[in-house]
């Protein structure tokens, strides 16, 4: 008996507004397929019944303000509700042309499909409300993924099957090869992703690099000093880290590399330097005992011309020797064993043999 109360109900209501209910506001009311059927299924009772009544004699009831006017109900309904379900087939149609079908459509978002569906008339003349839209839109989504689950299940049907098949065969190569797609932009991603990494943390090494090797130019002046003595001494303290090795790829290991070849190149400069020096002053030297004829001209070097070139006469104040940076930079003993062989060349070329034996 429920089903005459709602009747009854829905009666009354068009009663009190003689058929005023919009077929809008009553298919809010009845929204779906089910409520459709339900309405055809109690027409078809109650006329079963009215049939019945007739056959046995029977008297039908009087018919009452509800029995007269629930059917006129019903049609507006069913009216209502055939109309919204061509307004779906006909947005779904419209997808079909504007979107396409198969793969494409299970794979539609809405948030992308809206921009092309917009173009189209049928838009909005299909159905009223985005909601409504926006629902059969993922209905003909849902529709389409059920197709290729039903086709790739039973390989296109019976009666299809080369063709469902070929199909399915298609279907699959489109997902491998988009599979293979995504596999092959993440690896692209991941690499490019390695190599920023990479050049990132090589270009912070050159930089620790570089900044330790200034620190070491700008502090340490000899090549006397190990790295301990220079660590301590020199390179311990400074205002602008770049004494920080740990952010050497080595650490401390490629801190004391570092050093030993700054140590090398200094050597390197310094003996260069002192050389020169040495050459310029023992010239002067030579060619003023030669000229004089002082003491004799053969013996060692601290001995020859009565000791003018000696060593320990050349650093004392009264020679220009020990005015320059870089006599103070270079070892003593280093110091004695260059003078004494520059002096031994340059004698050499005036044809003075000098005895390297010491008296």
């Amino acid at each position: 008996m429920s089903g005459v109360s709602s009747s009854s109900s829905a009666a009354a209501s068009a009663t009190a507004s003689p058929m005023g209910t919009s077929a809008s506001s009553i298919a809010d009311m009845f929204s779906s397929a089910t409520h459709r059927h339900e309405i055809l299924s109690r027409r078809r009772a109650r006329e079963r019944r009215a049939s019945a009544n007739v056959d046995d004699g029977i008297d039908a009831p009087e018919a009452t303000e509800a029995t007269e006017v629930a059917p006129e109900v019903e049609d507006v309904v069913v009216e209502a509700l055939d109309g919204k379900a061509r307004g779906v087939r006909a947005f779904e149609e419209m997808c079909d042309e504007v979107i396409g079908t198969g793969a494409v459509a299970a794979n539609a978002t809405w948030q992308r499909a809206i921009t092309k569906l917009q173009r189209d008339g049928r838009f909005k003349t299909a159905l009223a409300t985005h909601n409504e839209r926006r629902g059969a839109f993922e209905g003909w989504k849902a529709k389409a993924r059920d197709g290729l689950k039903k086709r790739s299940g039973s390989g296109g049907g019976d009666g299809g099957g080369e063709e469902g098949a070929r199909k399915k065969t298609k279907y699959e190569r489109e997902q491998a090869a988009l599979r293979a797609r995504e596999i092959e932009a993440t690896r692209a991603r991941e690499q490019a992703e390695y190599v920023a990494k990479k050049r990132k943390a090589e270009t912070l090494e050159a930089e620790a690099e570089r900044a330790f090797e200034a620190l070491c130019a700008e502090k340490v002046k000899t090549y006397a000093r190990s790295y301990d003595e220079a660590w301590t001494r020199d390179l311990q303290y400074d205002a602008l880290g770049r004494n920080n090795v740990d952010a050497l790829r080595g650490g401390e290991l490629r801190a004391r590399e570092l050093f030993e070849a700054h140590r090398e190149r200094v050597e390197k400069t310094l003996k260069s330097e002192f050389s020169k020096l040495c050459a310029r002053v023992l010239d002067r030297l030579i060619v003023s005992a030669i000229d004089a004829g002082v003491g004799e001209n053969k013996g060692t070097v601290d001995s020859i011309f009565a000791g003018a070139l000696s060593y320990a006469k050349a650093s004392e104040e009264e020679y220009e020797l020990i005015d320059e940076a870089v006599f103070n930079l270079v070892p003593d003993a280093d110091r004695a064993s260059m003078w004494t062989s520059c002096a031994s060349n340059i004698l050499a070329r005036h044809d003075i043999i000098v005895d390297t034996q010491e008296e």
